[in-house]
């Protein structure tokens, strides 16, 4: 890094130390924004949850309402209660579910659940209830062969276990992070890479336009690339930042509520002990940090385009848009779904990166070192841009 390049950053970075604004948006409120918003996630999720295993009232009628009386009895937690028209009463909100249960030939019951699909503690109590009902036909199923003396196994030709390709195999598995870490961590990343430095992006250079100061600081004695560099490296900063501070968040909310992180068994991708090698650590990290100044380069063109912090911002919004694609693009993938073409895309290749790693894929480096190569050249490519916005007088000036 040069002498003037120093210079130029340094300035930068204190000037925007001292912007109150610029520490509360991009520093305390994603420390704050990610633990309050798990926590009250949580919260909500484990009062859905206690409120259908705790507080489920079931209305029962018809000719075989008795029998499933005894069935529902099974379950402490269930309320059962009498009601003329069970069905007026599950619509006023009065009961949970609604079940008719008809008396049919050969004592068989014919049980009808009725619940309202448009609120959740209503959805979730009927697969309770019908798997309720389900396990005690079973019960009655074999209580009834067995005092034929037949067994139901000998009925069931076939039984079926679970095994993952790891536990077939036995080759070195590099663990999980959670399905619900794999899912959210790569999309917020990205949206933060490319949203973190958006902000002082617009105030150090459309915003030195609107001061007229960028013609002074064109004067000194610093050339255009020293003052390029400087500010595109003060940019990328704070956009690592708004990073490290987002991910400390989250890491604050997965000791809050790590139940939330992990909604789903092992074999469904739960926490399984991640182990990361270490140079598949750092080519990870190298790749986010090279998008990250991909994303500064592109706010720097951006804002040395516009003649306004609020135009660059209304640019810069279209910027945030394309990053959602990617983003989302993968966020209902599996690791093993990440395809080798998405190396040559930028972005998507940091998001499908990431996406492996956090799943337990750390052995792909000719994906990780593909999408470094690729990164490069397109940060090669927008540096060129901007280096030539910055001989362009028309642009550098306008106002």
């Amino acid at each position: 890094m040069g002498k003037y390049t120093k210079v130029i950053f340094f300035k930068e970075m204190l000037d925007s130390f001292r912007d109150r604004r610029t520490i509360l948006t991009s520093l305390l409120l994603p420390l704050l924004l990610y633990p309050m918003m798990f926590t009250l996630m949580n919260f909500g999720l484990s009062g859905m949850i206690e409120g259908v295993e705790e507080r489920t009232t079931v209305a029962v009628t018809g000719s075989g309402a008795g029998a499933v009386r005894g069935i529902l009895a099974l379950n402490p937690n269930l309320t059962i209660t009498d009601s003329d028209d069970p069905v007026e009463a599950l619509k006023n909100g009065e009961v949970t579910l609604a079940l008719r249960a008809e008396q049919v030939p050969d004592g068989k019951l014919n049980v009808e659940i009725i619940y309202d699909d448009k609120k959740n503690d209503s959805t979730m109590a009927v697969n309770m209830v019908g798997s309720l009902i389900s396990q005690y036909g079973q019960f009655a199923v074999e209580q009834s062969l067995a005092e034929l003396g037949i067994s139901l196994t000998e009925l069931n030709p076939v039984t079926q276990t679970h095994k993952t390709l790891v536990e077939e195999t036995g080759e070195g598995d590099g663990g999980s992070a959670g399905m619900m870490v794999s899912m959210m961590v790569p999309m917020l990343i990205v949206i933060l890479l490319a949203t973190g430095g958006m902000a002082i992006a617009g105030d150090l250079f459309a915003g030195e336009k609107e001061r007229k100061t960028m013609e002074p600081l064109l004067c000194t004695r610093a050339g255009r690339s020293s003052i390029l560099t400087g500010k595109l490296l003060a940019v990328t900063v704070f956009a690592l930042l708004n990073v490290v501070a987002s991910t400390v968040g989250m890491g604050v909310s997965f000791l809050m509520a790590p139940d939330l992180f992990n909604i789903s068994d092992a074999a469904d991708g739960a926490a399984q002990a991640l182990s990361i090698p270490i140079p598949v650590l750092l080519l990870t990290v190298g790749l986010a940090l090279l998008m990250a100044l991909v994303f500064s380069g592109i706010h720097v063109l951006v804002s040395t385009y516009a003649r306004t912090s609020k135009e660059s911002a209304t640019y810069g919004t279209f910027i945030m848009l394309a990053s959602y694609l990617p983003a989302f693009g993968t966020m209902f993938m599996g690791a093993g779904d990440i395809q080798d073409w998405m190396m040559f895309v930028p972005v998507l290749n940091v998001a499908g990166a990431l996406k492996m790693v956090l799943g337990g894929i750390t052995n792909n480096y000719l994906f990780l070192l593909g999408s470094i190569g690729v990164s490069a050249v397109f940060l090669a490519a927008i540096m060129a841009a901007a280096r030539w916005m910055f001989t362009k007088e028309t642009i550098m000036l306008r106002s």
